[in-house]
């Protein structure tokens, strides 16, 4: 047990502090006090001046190391038995082999994906005939010679938007909005293959051209709703947002019942889950919608609070998994918890809610998809300033819209001031981590925006960014006709 009877401060000497352990001090610290009573305590700036260096090493390299195992086993190879000297072998073969694979150059997921083509499947090579029937490429009119002229000029994947399957109501819509509009491909009627493209056969042999030419294939995947002619309405109606019509709602017209509910559509459904066992029934359901903007009329709204159509949808993004090598997201910020709970059940308890959707969809979707394929890439279009927390959840890349804000800010106004003190404070790792554009299919062409010697300067910056570089299909011929995700023909 130690007992301090006094406390002072000095300050030690220099010859006091530089002494060794083989130097005696002649003289304590202090002259009043025997120096057995003394126990001196210094400043962690002195403590380094007391302590003996360590003797210098050199510190060993893993060449170096093996080298020495090898010379080693060489002077004892002789004094081991035949079955020894085999497993000596296959020790050494298996040690070689380590150290490859941890000094070898592994590409990085970002130089796997960009640069980034998005190419508007419907409209490769299509045509429309002098009567003015549309006639679509299709699959097969993506030839090998295009996708090595893609990857020639320098492209890393392809994007093939608006592939999936879309039916005859989703069609019609849009008929009403222009005569030549064949669709949206984000209404999906399922995940297979238009037909108007091609077969699955096609589509494969697709992939196995841009693969052959070393090219990455993303396609999209819209978690937000289906279209109206999902098969989904019918076979599992409790996938999406709906309501059942109240006793005295069921003898009034659909179109009354449409004005009653505004935002929802009437739909019969014959497989209705009730009591364990599924019945016919009128349903009142929701169009899809971004909270903030009008329903889109040609979709249905799915409900991520299920959780049958949680498991459904991881099921999608596994067999998409299977065939391509990442998908695009569309709109991947709708179903977050937060979003599905105040948009989709403001009337539900958040005690409710929690028990119904305990935790994020994301997370287990993405783990799922990328145990089937580990280099499978999310790539979520995302706003409202969400882009940080999807990549929290396991996004690998997120749309940045603001810095496709401020990139067309500076060069409209040729001021770069705010743009680089914009990119300064994302900072290295969040741009490395996002997907950067000056168009796609929903901006503005480029060259209407900023002009061509600026759109050329603009796409110079991206593509030398950190991160993504998303190019879109006629970017870099200077197109300037915007076209529809309906329109699969153009019309100049």
């Amino acid at each position: 047990t130690l007992f301090i009877k006094e406390l002072r401060f000095a300050n030690l000497r220099k010859s006091f502090l530089k002494a060794d352990e083989n130097s005696e001090i002649n003289q304590p610290a202090a002259a009043d006090i025997p120096m057995e009573h003394q126990l001196v305590c210094v400043t962690a700036s002195d403590l380094q001046s007391l302590q003996n260096p360590p003797p210098p090493t050199q510190p060993g390299n893993i060449p170096s190391e093996l080298k020495r195992l090898f010379d080693l086993l060489l002077m004892n190879t002789y004094s081991i038995s035949e079955t020894g000297r085999a497993a000596l072998g296959g020790c050494l073969v298996w040690l070689l082999a380590t150290w490859w694979l941890i000094r070898r150059k592994k590409p990085s997921l970002t130089s796997l994906v960009s640069p980034l083509y998005e190419i508007n499947t419907r409209t490769w090579r299509s045509a429309r005939d002098a009567d003015g029937v549309h006639h679509l490429g299709g699959f097969h009119s993506i030839t090998a010679a295009d996708l090595k002229n893609i990857r020639a000029s320098g492209f890393s994947s392809i994007w093939l938007m608006g592939i999936w399957d879309i039916g005859p109501k989703v069609r019609a819509i849009s008929k009403r909005y222009g005569q030549d509009f064949l669709g949206s491909p984000f209404a999906i009627r399922d995940y297979r293959v238009s037909e108007e493209l091609g077969t699955e056969k096609e589509f494969d042999a697709l992939i196995v051209r841009a693969h052959s030419v070393g090219l990455k294939v993303l396609v999209d995947f819209v978690p937000n709703h289906m279209g109206l002619d999902s098969d989904w309405l019918n076979k599992h109606p409790e996938f999406f947002i709906h309501k059942l019509l109240s006793p005295a709602e069921v003898r009034l017209s659909d179109s009354e019942l449409e004005k009653r509910h505004p935002g929802f559509f009437v739909h019969r459904t014959p497989s209705y889950p009730q009591a364990h066992r599924r019945v016919p029934k009128t349903i009142l359901v929701a169009y899809g919608k971004d909270p903030y903007f009008y329903p889109w009329i040609d979709t249905a709204q799915l409900d991520y609070a299920e959780a049958g159509l949680r498991r459904k949808m991881t099921e999608v993004l596994c067999e998409i998994a299977q065939k391509v090598d990442g998908v695009r997201c569309d709109m991947a910020m709708l179903v977050l918890r937060e979003q599905v709970k105040i948009h989709r059940h403001p009337e539900m308890s958040w005690e409710s809610f929690n028990r119904m959707m305990p935790e994020e969809f994301w997370p287990e979707a993405i783990h799922a998809a990328k145990r089937v394929k580990h280099t499978f890439t999310f790539m979520a279009e995302t706003y409202w300033s969400m882009e940080g927390y999807l990549q929290q959840l396991g996004f690998d890349y997120t749309y940045n819209k603001p810095l496709y804000e401020a990139l067309c800010s500076a060069f409209a106004s040729g001021n770069a001031e705010g743009l680089l003190n914009f990119m300064r404070l994302l900072g290295h790792e969040f741009l490395s981590r996002v997907v950067h554009f000056i168009e796609n299919h929903d901006e503005e062409r480029a060259m209407n925006v900023l002009g061509e010697e600026r759109q050329r300067a603009a796409a110079a910056v991206i593509c030398t960014m950190p991160g993504v570089a998303l190019l879109h299909q006629g970017q870099l011929e200077g197109k300037r006709e915007r076209l529809p995700v309906q329109r699969a023909v153009p019309i100049h």
